[in-house]
């Protein structure tokens, strides 16, 4: 994908092992309309919130804040395709203020705010003075090398809130902090850390809320974007990925029929993580 060079540069991002590096790839969302042509992701986390957020009235009032909103697409679908609009107020935070600028052309029912998680001394109540009900952030986790950010979403939660994340998280214990260029690039990039479900659900005990975890495979085909080898592509594998015996550890392969990845070579495996307050 061609990115116009009229683009500000990217905000610098303190992203721990590597402080200088820069997240440029998020540019994109600047010309797609994601609302009109959804993720199946947003089809799926609409679904979720429906079902699993318990306080849904015409008496109550709802604040939901979209964590990394880009142009607001995602509040903007669930807007459209809930039929919970009363009373529910929504809100969206970014880091990049050119698509914080976009979102409210977009969605001007919502409100959107800058806000950058990696510093240590932002707080997301601050950024509207209120804390929230639902909140969702999808596709975003993985910019981070830890996961002090959960303890933010936490605090902004109101009792009996949820929160939902959405991205890859590794069904093995295992955590992977990585940097990726482009050959002949200079700038290593952050955005594909893949945190383990067993980090996930350990902070959630010390944090003293639930979590649970939703995989979803989206039942589609994705073709390899020749122009940005970052987004994600998918193919087909066969029925022949088996274990040598009953004692070794799951294979989790093993029931899929097909694999997520993109230039990075990391199998991307995709769930929801749903916390409740």
């Amino acid at each position: 994908m061609f990115i116009p060079s009229f683009l500000p540069s990217p905000k610098l991002v303190k992203m721990g092992i590597f402080p200088k590096a820069k997240r440029m790839h998020d540019s994109f969302y600047l010309f797609e309309d994601q609302c009109i042509t959804p993720k199946e992701y947003f089809k799926e986390c609409t679904k979720l919130i429906l079902n699993n957020y318990e306080n849904f009235s015409s008496k109550h009032k709802i604040n939901f804040l979209d964590i990394g909103c880009a142009a607001g697409d995602f509040l903007r679908y669930f807007k459209k395709n809930s039929d919970k609009n009363q009373l529910i107020k929504y809100y969206g935070i970014d880091v990049m203020k050119k698509l914080i600028i976009e979102a409210k052309k977009r969605f001007k029912e919502g409100e959107f705010g800058l806000c950058d998680l990696s510093e240590e001394d932002s707080n997301i109540n601050d950024v509207f003075k209120k804390s929230f009900d639902i909140i969702t952030m999808l596709g975003v986790h993985s910019i981070f090398d830890e996961i002090f950010w959960l303890e933010k979403i936490v605090d902004a939660l109101n009792k009996k809130g949820i929160a939902i994340v959405w991205g890859s998280f590794n069904p093995y214990p295992y955590d992977l902090i990585m940097r990726v260029k482009r050959s002949g690039s200079d700038n290593y990039e952050p955005g594909w850390n893949v945190h383990s479900k067993t980090s996930m659900i350990k902070e959630c005990n010390k944090l003293g809320v639930k979590c649970e975890f939703y995989d979803f495979e989206p039942d589609i085909t994705l073709p390899r974007n020749m122009d940005d080898g970052l987004r994600s592509w998918s193919f087909k594998i066969g029925k022949d990925i088996s274990e040598d015996d009953d004692k070794n550890p799951e294979i989790f392969e093993k029931n899929r029929s097909r694999i997520f990845t993109n230039a990075t070579r990391i199998i991307h495996d995709f769930s929801f993580c749903i916390i409740y307050k």
